[in-house]
């Protein structure tokens, strides 16, 4: 394991990389990526918009940072204790944050526990001036993930939409999913589920929705069709890009047929579908956390790829410019992302010594497979 973040993949790390039949290693060339160091506590909780990073140290400070720059990071906001931030999310140059206290079902360090946590939506631009919560509160809890996430947000540069359980009991009633102006406020359309929501993706003028009814669903709504439509069965996760034209998500294996886990993704303006096989030598093989954008040949879609020993890469595939392939590191991959031609991705070490994010420019003349 190497001590500190190297960009320039080394063949002789890990050999088994290029045995993986049908997924190739692409190789950025190092003018094409950029490197910042992160704090040893940041959380799951990120986004980024470009090569511009906002993360979460200690579950109570947003931070963020130009990827490369060289800059210390900006505190955005920081959040009293027994408070902590659940989700981040940015677009544009408006960054949004969820605030939940208290934070967890046990009492701890002078944190009163509850059956119920109440929940704040704060927005401001990206450097933390003008910050302003536009919503707020109370929700009972059943799960971890409610506890964890008992609204989502989803934010475009114009417009942020939010979930709201239609009743303040735990029976499964639904949610309304609304949508306001992020200048005035002002509600712009809403969505009704029937199930309670456990993802929430907002891009252009479309919603994309994952609930558990029973299996894992994926609906579509727009503001011109405000009206859940089930779309898909994901096998875990999906993705939607910023600009609500593509929709991207997991598929499962399917051993009896010789199907292997894949990805799906729609252009939702053609309804065309492609499929993308995603072998693996992993014991249980799956594509992870897919992210899409798009480009200007078609939906560009980056993921987590599983190979044997438990090991992950990040991986990207571009329709219509023949570049996808593994990206090999020596860190472990935490988080990834798409915005335009950058990908984003948040990695450390085994030990947690360190956190480093990688921004990497994919239209780079640099790039190639092999």
């Amino acid at each position: 394991m190497a001590l500190g973040p190297s960009p320039t993949p080394a063949d002789s790390l890990y050999p088994e990389i290029a045995s993986l039949t049908g997924v190739p290693r692409f190789f950025p060339a190092p003018t094409d990526i950029r490197t910042s160091w992160l704090a040893e506590n940041v959380t799951p909780s990120l986004a980024a918009d470009g090569a511009r990073l906002f993360f979460v140290t200690g579950g109570t400070t947003l931070e963020t940072t130009a990827i490369g720059s060289g800059s210390l990071p900006t505190v955005i906001a920081t959040v009293a204790d027994c408070h902590t931030i659940a989700q981040v999310a940015a677009a544009g140059n408006v960054v949004g944050f969820v605030e939940i206290a208290p934070v967890g079902a046990r009492s701890y360090d002078g944190c009163v526990a509850s059956s119920s946590v109440t929940w704040s939506i704060w927005l401001s631009d990206i450097n933390g001036a003008h910050k302003r919560r536009v919503a707020s509160g109370i929700r009972l809890t059943n799960s971890d993930l409610t506890r964890a996430h008992p609204v989502w947000l989803g934010l475009t540069p114009s417009a942020f939409a939010y979930d709201r359980p239609n009743s303040p009991g735990l029976a499964p009633t639904g949610e309304t999913i609304v949508v306001n102006d992020v200048k005035t406020g002002k509600r712009l359309w809403a969505v009704q589920t029937e199930a309670a929501v456990i993802d929430l993706m907002f891009g252009g003028s479309t919603i994309g929705v994952l609930d558990r009814e029973p299996t894992l669903r994926l609906s579509i709504a727009t503001a011109d069709s405000p009206s859940l439509t089930p779309f898909a069965f994901p096998a875990s996760s999906a993705a939607l890009s910023d600009d609500g034209r593509y929709v991207s998500w997991d598929t499962a294996a399917n051993s009896s047929s010789g199907v292997p886990a894949g990805l799906a993704t729609t252009d939702l303006t053609s309804g065309v579908t492609s499929l993308l096989a995603v072998p693996s030598e992993a014991d249980r093989p799956a594509p992870l956390r897919p992210t899409v954008t798009t480009t200007g040949t078609g939906a560009a879609v980056a993921w987590f790829e599983t190979l044997k020993d438990g090991i992950v890469y990040p991986a990207v595939d571009i329709a219509g410019a023949a570049i996808g392939g593994l990206y090999s590191t020596v860190q472990a991959p935490l988080w990834i992302a798409l915005s335009g031609h950058i990908m984003t991705m948040v990695a450390t070490d085994s030990d947690g010594r360190y956190t480093v994010a990688y921004a990497v420019d994919l239209s780079g003349s640099g790039f190639a497979h092999s």
